[in-house]
């Protein structure tokens, strides 16, 4: 959930795609408290890829409700954004399932920064999406992404958007 992943694609041959959850992450920090969130500051001299352009196949998985804009992320060849309905950062962490298994966190209505949504509306459509992802570019299947299209999936390929459009 970090540009770990988009760094290593980037700078090891090695890798032959990649699948990023909702990064780049900014350089602002969220420290949830409940559902009430303070921003802190990184250090402003960390150096974060904003994961445009990769030269590989790549699918940026984000939030409906992204830590960071990523609408000026450029897509080159065999790269795909796609945004999951009612979701936040959180949600693809273990906060998207434990806000609706701890009970002081059901109590409280906390969403930990996951959103409203139960995880289990949208794993099984999100990891659909990453296995024909893994599917199409590492074991040469011929599946259509953009087929995956969906009430909680949109995929964009090839193509800046403004983000704005998709979950406002």
């Amino acid at each position: 959930m970090e540009p770990t992943t988009i760094k290593i694609a980037r700078s090891n041959e090695s890798i032959k795609a990649g699948v990023g959850l909702d990064s780049p992450i900014c350089h602002n920090i969220y420290d949830y408290e409940g559902d009430e969130s303070t921003i802190s500051l990184l250090d402003s001299d960390i150096e974060l890829d904003d994961g445009s352009d990769i030269d590989r196949p790549f699918l940026h998985i984000f939030a409906a409700k992204p830590i960071n804009d990523h609408s000026a992320i450029h897509l080159k060849n065999n790269n795909f954004k796609a945004v999951i309905e009612g979701t936040e950062h959180n949600s693809f962490a273990d906060h998207g399932i434990l806000k609706d298994k701890i009970t002081v966190f059901k109590a409280k209505k906390w969403h930990l920064g996951a959103g409203c949504s139960d995880a289990s509306s949208y794993r099984p459509e999100m990891i659909q999406l990453i296995l024909s992802f893994f599917d199409k570019f590492l074991k040469n299947k011929p599946v259509d992404l953009m087929t995956l299209n969906s009430d909680l999936i949109t995929l964009i390929e090839n193509r800046d958007y403004k983000c704005g459009s998709l979950y406002d």
